[in-house]
């Protein structure tokens, strides 16, 4: 490509996208890279724009779309962080001036499913049922250990532990 060329051509979302995922990715784990990509479809629309065009306004529109798709707060949360460390790496490599991320709005957060824990009492019930009743022990397992019920689903025994 000669000098006319290069600049003529302006990197698309999706190029510095993979660029930053080519030099972020080897320092993640497995579900850390597919959040990111799973993330990152949601801007599919913005794929082949020059990361240099993309504005506040394109950005926002792209939280409202999740929004709209009644993905709320940690979709729009994740989304967010995602552009912002595509826009941070845009910068770092002189391709973009202005990372939008930190004036996105997002929705209110609020709980969607609020919880209460466990009483000791009701643990103990499940202790003696262990042996009695299916998944007993994976519930008990989920209650002790803190894990979130997808990633205890997505828990693939022979390359996980």
């Amino acid at each position: 490509m000669g000098l006319l060329d290069f600049f003529k051509h302006s990197p698309t979302l999706l190029d510095v996208k993979k660029d930053w995922a080519y030099e972020h990715y080897p320092r993640l784990s497995k579900s850390g890279m597919k959040s990111y990509e799973e993330s990152f479809k949601y801007l599919s629309e913005l794929y082949d724009t020059p990361i240099n065009k993309i504005k506040y306004k394109d950005w926002q529109h792209m939280i409202h779309v999740l929004h709209d798709k009644w993905l709320h707060y940690a979709s729009q949360k994740k989304l967010k962080n995602t552009i912002g460390q595509i826009c941070k790496f845009a910068i770092k490599n002189e391709i973009a001036t202005t990372n939008y991320a930190p004036m996105l709005e997002l929705d209110k957060r609020f709980p969607v499913n609020p919880r209460e824990p466990f009483s000791e009492e009701e643990i103990l019930k499940l202790w003696k049922k262990v042996n009695k009743i299916q998944h007993v022990d994976k519930i008990l397992m989920l209650i002790y250990s803190g894990v979130r019920i997808g990633e205890f689903l997505r828990i693939n025994v022979k390359e996980d532990l």
